[in-house]
């Protein structure tokens, strides 16, 4: 028979495992002089046909680099939006932390 802080502990083990979530990292550059991209709006929406605003979402900085963190698992639209630029998405699939390079033209 499980002793109470081994039950607990399970109990903890498999709730964390309910609540998983990740990190989305990358960068974002120029596609014609690959300079980095600075304050670009980068946006997570849920993946279906309406294409759903989440929580989720950063903005790049100095380096072109962006994190956006606890985001919970799951398909998602990735979205850049930047003035002068063509807006870019791609799909993605969370399943752990993962990072992307953009390139906007």
């Amino acid at each position: 028979m499980m002793s109470n802080t081994y039950k607990w502990a399970y109990i903890l083990v498999l709730i964390s495992g309910l609540f998983s979530k990740a990190s989305i990292s990358g960068n974002i550059e120029d596609t014609d002089s690959l300079e980095p991209l600075i304050g670009v709006n980068v946006l997570l929406l849920e993946d279906n046909k309406a294409k759903t605003s989440t929580n989720y979402g950063a903005s790049t900085d100095a380096d072109g680099g962006f994190r956006v963190e606890n985001v919970p698992l799951g398909n998602y639209i990735l979205k850049a939006m930047y003035i002068g630029y063509e807006n870019k998405e791609i799909k993605i699939q969370i399943e752990e932390s993962i990072g992307y390079t953009f390139d906007l033209k």
